[in-house]
């Protein structure tokens, strides 16, 4: 069998380049060609044309090969002076789609299979090379091996390969399935044997032969929602993904529903939370034609955040009177509205294994630095969408708290269980114009024999920190906390004899966003 010739899909002459798009765009939406409506009519004229390109399907998958230098002409990648092609994470892409020219024996060994080739568009670098795919069906591993050939599903490979490639193939595996999917009229019943508009279009007879009735592909919508609750992201998992996976969550567009009221209805349904309809804001989409989906991106706040309380009427009657004894201001009790506001999240256990609320705080930190916790990768609306709204948050933080990023919020051991004495503390600083910044603290030491001890290991602490000595810290109450490691569970109570009760509340909320896979339990009982 006759190797065929391995060719480009770009002119390197043309300086093409999607630099800004690429910063914007999503994987798979980076397809490059343009579709060209106007010429399926005639696309038997242009597969014929000598330039014309045949990206190869094996049996409804992809074919790839190694990128190599003999290869590299095959990838349709558009920021060719960048170098060698880069996945969706950035790194160079060891495979490329397998692409043939149209005139090439090597198609005539697999005779006319249903849909023949599709037209999918005109090379973009060149505005002029047609562009199909072709599915050659069945072939032996030896056939494959002679070829060095790699075959995978597009889903599968879309991350591991460039944008271009991952959009094209992904529209290439949409088209090829729904003709694999229609090949009867759902309406009559009879065959739809004939293709039209390049493979875009199969028509078939009515039911008495007078006429014909002409089918195109459906897509499928679904919402991927951004739940809010003012500073908080509501992430969910399933049983069957990797351990330590979150994610959006997610669900198709139903009959007679608007996308922002599938947004709210998905969200309920899943987690029990009732987002506010009219804070529904479009973000972004995506195509995902695995096998004929659209992923449209929303965020929404919650209804318990845009309806919360505010200042002191957030707390219970005991924590009121704490955080006034402890003189605690009423706008530091506000930048823990949404904290203190979180809803109860009671999932739908035939959809999830887990759904809950993660602090943006704790999604930057653990995004950047930890392999236990994890969203999807950087080719899914996800990930766009949920680092999106963490730079927005971060972009409208007030610059002067940046000074206080320093000092860490939480300073409590919980890795094993103990009890302890705890101290909430106020950290603050005159700003340049005048004004003071305050930031909220805990800590606390299961060795120390008084709170005493917990604040002048504080002061110490802070000292080394700050070495301008500009810092003030001033005692906001205490009490006691019981560290169950096993259970991951924390109990708040008590007081202190020396700075008196702490407002738990605020402890509480510190905790649930530095630590949210542990259960916090609050009381302002005993010592």
């Amino acid at each position: 069998m006759r190797r065929p010739r391995l060719v480009s899909c770009l002119d390197s002459g043309h300086g093409y380049s999607w630099e800004s798009a690429r910063d914007e765009a999503c994987h798979y939406s980076f397809l490059p060609l343009d579709r060209a409506g106007e010429m399926r009519k005639s696309v038997e004229t242009y597969l014929k044309n000598e330039k014309a390109k045949v990206v190869i399907f094996v049996d409804g998958k992809p074919a790839l090969v190694k990128y190599q230098p003999k290869t590299a002409h095959m990838s349709f990648w558009l920021d060719a002076e960048l170098g060698v092609p880069v996945d969706a994470e950035g790194q160079p892409v060891e495979l490329i789609p397998f692409v043939i020219e149209s005139s090439d024996d090597f198609l005539c060994e697999f005779g006319d299979r249903d849909p023949g080739s599709i037209f999918l568009g005109l090379c973009k670098k060149d505005g002029e090379t047609p562009v199909f795919v072709q599915d050659i069906g069945c072939v032996s591993e030896e056939f494959l091996r002679e070829h060095e050939l790699i075959v995978k599903d597009a889903r599968s490979a879309g991350p591991q390969i460039c944008a271009e490639d991952s959009s094209l193939l992904a529209l290439s595996n949409g088209l090829l399935r729904w003709h694999k999917n229609t090949q009867f009229c759902s309406k009559t019943g009879k065959k739809a044997s004939e293709i039209v508009l390049g493979g875009h279009g199969r028509r078939v007879a009515s039911i008495d032969g007078a006429s014909t009735r002409s089918i195109y592909p459906r897509i499928d919508p679904a919402v991927i929602v951004v739940a809010m609750h003012g500073d908080w992201f509501l992430l969910g998992r399933k049983a069957s993904w990797d351990a330590g996976r979150y994610s959006l969550l997610a669900g198709f567009v139903e009959l007679g529903e608007t996308f922002e009221e599938a947004s709210v209805r998905e969200v309920f349904e899943e987690s029990g939370v009732k987002l506010n309809l009219q804070s529904l804001e479009y973000q972004r989409s995506q195509p995902w034609p695995f096998p004929q989906s659209l992923m449209v991106g929303f965020k929404g706040e919650t209804l318990d955040f845009v309806n919360a309380a505010s200042g002191f009427e957030l707390l219970s009657r005991d924590g009121q009177n704490a955080a006034k004894h402890a003189g605690l201001l009423e706008q530091e009790i506000n930048l823990y509205r949404s904290h203190l506001t979180v809803p109860e999240v009671h999932i739908d256990e035939d959809e999830l294994e887990d759904a809950r609320f993660f602090h943006s705080s704790w999604l930057v930190e653990h995004l950047q630095s930890s392999n236990e916790f994890r969203i999807p990768g950087k080719h899914a609306l996800a990930n766009r969408l949920i680092h999106q709204n963490l730079e927005q948050l971060s972009a409208r933080a007030d610059q002067a708290f940046l000074q206080l990023q320093q000092v860490p919020e939480l300073g409590v051991p919980v890795e094993s269980s103990n009890q302890m004495k705890y101290i909430l503390l106020r950290a603050s600083f005159a700003s340049p114009d005048g004004s003071w910044k305050s930031k909220l603290i805990l800590r606390g030491d299961p060795r120390a024999a008084y709170h005493n001890h917990v604040y002048t290991a504080a002061k110490t602490e802070l000292a080394l920190l700050d070495q301008s000595y500009s810092l003030q810290l001033d005692v906001l109450g205490g009490g006691r906390m019981e560290v169950d490691a096993t259970e991951k569970s924390i109990s708040v109570y008590g007081f202190s004899a020396a700075f008196g009760q702490a407002p738990h509340e605020i402890t509480g909320a510190i905790l649930r966003a530095n630590l949210p896979f542990h259960s916090v339990n609050i009381s302002y009982e005993g010592y």
